[in-house]
């Protein structure tokens, strides 16, 4: 669900009509709200609707926004997107193996939530610059040579 409310997000942002300063602000205002209230919504909510829906409605408000004032992106943000994905994917085997060290540290358990987060983060953008990246330029790079191959060929 949160795919397809990207995909959507995404679109609005390309195609979409102009959004209102009032109502992006009005939108991640509200937005906001239900983020923070959801621990009061109803526990048999799906996560979906609780997180999900709040969440993709304070992006949609943002984009929007950006696109309106036409807002020169955050180098720091734009890194952080291009990185989301290796983010996702390495997040959780880091969060794992980093409690499993700290369980063994000494360390106060309240502490585990800020180091935990602050160290998955930081080795999941690691693994975006060493890998994600390196493998991306070396995947472009033989799709574009195979491209150019045939062409080259027929002109000879």
């Amino acid at each position: 669900m949160e795919f397809a409310a990207g995909l959507l997000i995404g679109r609005a942002f390309v195609r979409g009509p102009d959004c209102p300063t009032w109502l992006c602000i009005g939108l991640a205002a509200v937005a906001l709200i239900c983020l923070a209230a959801a621990s009061a919504f109803d526990a048999d909510l799906p996560r979906a609707i609780k997180w999900g829906v709040p969440s993709a409605f304070l992006v949609l408000a943002g984009v929007m926004w950006e696109r309106r004032r036409n807002v020169q992106p955050s180098s720091i943000l734009l890194f952080l997107g291009n990185a989301s994905y290796s983010i996702y994917l390495w997040h959780v085997l880091f969060g794992v193996a980093i409690v499993a060290l700290l369980l063994r540290s000494g360390i106060p358990h309240w502490a585990f939530p800020p180091i935990e987060i602050a160290a998955a983060l930081g080795l999941s953008l690691i693994a975006y610059v060493s890998i994600e990246k390196p493998l991306g330029r070396w995947i472009n790079r033989r799709f574009q040579s195979r491209r150019r191959a045939p062409l080259a060929a027929s002109i000879i």
